[in-house]
């Protein structure tokens, strides 16, 4: 026998309403969707700290990517590991603050992944023989 899913006053971010089924309407699932999925503008997503650390880092991964190119005649596709760098990176620095530093939201990241890109580009063009 199936448990009963939560009425919407027992329903909580930590335990949310079961999804409907997937032969729904359309209207039922997008309005659950808008429910218990988007986030909104509750997200911080253009911020000083994403531009500056995904500026830096980067930097760092173009400039490590370069030399690899020059001394091996291989790029590499660094932006997934800067990514993964730097979401790594901010996660360390919440631990190491105890929670003063709060970690990337995933908008967030995704601007820093914007400006890792950006340098990755523009010395990519250095190798371009």
């Amino acid at each position: 026998m199936a448990t009963p899913s939560p009425t919407a006053a027992e329903s909580t971010l930590e335990n949310p309403p079961s999804p409907p089924p997937p032969g729904s309407p359309v209207a039922e699932r997008d309005a659950y969707w808008r429910e218990h999925v988007y986030l909104g503008n509750t997200q911080r997503q253009f911020t000083v700290r994403a531009v500056i650390i995904g500026g830096m880092f980067g930097g760092l991964i173009a400039v490590t990517n370069l030399y690899i190119t020059l001394k091996t005649g291989w790029g590499l596709g660094l932006g997934i590991i800067a990514m993964l760098g730097t979401y790594a990176g901010m996660n360390f620095l919440r631990n190491l603050t105890n929670g003063r530093i709060t970690a990337f939201t995933m908008l967030e990241n995704n601007l820093s992944i914007y400006f890792i890109n950006m340098w990755i580009l523009i010395f990519r063009n250095f190798t371009n023989f």
